[in-house]
């Protein structure tokens, strides 16, 4: 029977192993099937350690931001971060009567006022 030090640092590999895998098949903007079940798995796993209590969800949680920054080369906050700001300039640039889609004014009138126009 493995020492219960063996078996966290045995479970945290392969966690790692696992998060890098998913990692592989891109971010969660994938709609990749392969993608997707391969986060099922990963969850589970995770799961798995949870209930038997072989690692901490702190160490569960640095593991795979560890593989995170080892795939992507940037921390999960950071690449959030970042998507988030280009997808803000990205819509912002295909709607530039409306960068920060706040601009409602449009929907003032009566929708068969404004489609008679």
């Amino acid at each position: 029977m493995k020492s219960k030090h063996l078996a966290k640092a045995d479970y945290l590999r392969s966690l790692f192993d696992s998060a890098i895998e998913l990692y592989k098949l891109g971010d969660f903007t994938s709609d990749d099937p392969d993608r997707k079940l391969q986060s099922s798995r990963l969850e589970g796993f995770i799961h798995a350690g949870k209930v038997v209590n072989v690692a901490s969800e702190e160490e569960m949680q640095s593991t795979i931001d560890r593989a995170h920054l080892r795939t992507f080369q940037e921390s999960r906050e950071e690449r959030k971060n970042r998507l988030i700001e280009s997808w803000i300039k990205e819509r912002s640039s295909s709607h530039p009567e409306d960068p920060d889609g706040d601009n409602w004014e449009k929907y003032n009138s009566p929708a068969s006022l404004r489609n008679n126009k």
